[in-house]
């Protein structure tokens, strides 16, 4: 009763929506810091830990928010949740690092790794969306490419690891089960209030649905993770790890977050998303590209970037 009471009005959905988000940003950061720790104990190498529990900690917004959509069977959420988060990453977040540190230096690993496979993912994401959806046998076409990610990472970066176990400590186990339980909540109230406000009057009104939202608020709320690690490593002069998050995230998302809900259904596209947004995922991605050629991204191109992205953004709102 009191939550559909604030589920009732506007600024009630927005402040469920604001405070679930938060939720799930923050338990993401939570386990994904419990999370090295316990492969530390186990002794897993740092660099299989850096491929796979950071990327899964950086993109476990999208991840969560994604499975309880389809749960809930809004599974045109999915595919715009990715997408927007894509969008966001390359023309929101490069743009913001670009222009905060002047001058992005592409390291030679980002050319010859993440951007063919990064080009490559978003290529096949959008062939497979040519029937607009995502069928079982799709995901997990989806869930190979992704393993086929982690292989190639793995045998061009690995350089004679060392394996050193850390103390054992039972308390780990502990806090991965309070951060997993604050991810689901927060993910399931964030979906909870979405749902809520596209049913209310005022937003059907103004033919604000919930894919839009999706390619929007919740893209840029679940790229916080990215924009903050991203920008930490590029002030410390360390661009291969800004701009390697970055587009592993993507990679990620493509792969791993559209690949995993799909198993549990067919995954819908919208019109808008299919329409609008997947194209300039599309463009986004070879900008990037074109923009790396010289092995930087200026300021000038970061500022190009953040102008883009605010025309999509006025374009998806239809104020234009």
């Amino acid at each position: 009763m009191v939550l559909e009471a604030i589920f009732s009005s506007p600024f009630g959905c927005l402040l469920v929506f604001a405070a679930a988000l938060a939720l799930l940003i923050k338990s993401s950061d939570f386990f994904i810091d419990n999370a090295e720790k316990l492969g530390a104990m186990l002794g897993v190498p740092p660099f299989i830990l850096g491929i796979t529990v950071v990327s899964l900690g950086t993109s476990l917004p999208e991840l969560a928010t994604s499975l309880i959509a389809v749960f809930k069977g809004e599974t045109e959420f999915v595919i715009g949740n990715v997408i927007g988060s894509n969008i966001a990453n390359i023309l929101l977040i490069v743009g913001i690092i670009a222009i905060l540190t002047k001058k992005i230096k592409v390291e030679w690993d980002i050319i010859k790794i993440d951007l063919p496979l990064l080009l490559g993912s978003a290529i096949l994401l959008g062939t497979m969306l040519m029937d607009r959806q995502i069928n079982t046998i799709e995901g997990i076409i989806l869930m190979l490419g992704f393993l086929v990610y982690i292989r190639y990472a793995f045998t061009a970066r690995h350089k004679g690891i060392k394996i050193k176990k850390t103390k054992f400590k039972h308390s780990v186990y502990i806090y991965l089960a309070l951060a997993a339980a604050g991810v689901y909540f927060g993910a399931e109230y964030t979906i909870e209030s979405i749902i809520a406000a596209t049913k209310l009057p005022f937003m059907q009104s103004i033919g604000i649905d919930m894919s839009i939202i999706a390619l929007s608020a919740v893209a840029i709320g679940t790229s916080l993770p990215e924009l903050t690690v991203s920008l930490a490593a590029a002030r410390k002069g360390n661009y291969e790890v800004a701009l390697g998050n970055v587009l592993g995230s993507n990679i990620f998302n493509t792969f791993f977050v559209v690949g995993i809900p799909s198993l549990f259904g067919v995954l819908h596209v919208s019109e808008i998303t299919y329409t609008l947004a997947l194209p300039v995922m599309l463009g986004a991605t070879l900008l990037y590209i074109i923009s790396t050629l010289d092995r930087e991204v200026s300021n000038y191109e970061g500022a190009m970037f953040l102008l883009f992205y605010a025309y999509f953004i006025v374009k998806l709102f239809g104020i234009v």
